[in-house]
């Protein structure tokens, strides 16, 4: 399905890797481990990394 809409903006989360490791370990998950988090973290970056530049590019992201 495709949505005929403008994007206006694209929000940008951005924290420390240690504060978020620290509260994603706090949520007390059994699968939620250092190394899991950590390999997340690799995969949010090799896949959205581009998108970020891309976004930037267009003046459209929005940082917190």
């Amino acid at each position: 399905m495709q949505i005929n809409q403008q994007i206006e903006a694209v929000l940008l989360l951005e924290l420390n890797d240690d504060v978020l490791m620290e509260r994603l370990l706090l949520r007390g998950r059994e699968d939620d481990n250092q190394e899991v988090i950590a390999n997340r973290l690799d995969v949010y970056r090799e896949k959205t990394s581009p998108l970020i530049d891309f976004y930037k590019s267009k003046h459209l992201i929005r940082s917190v």
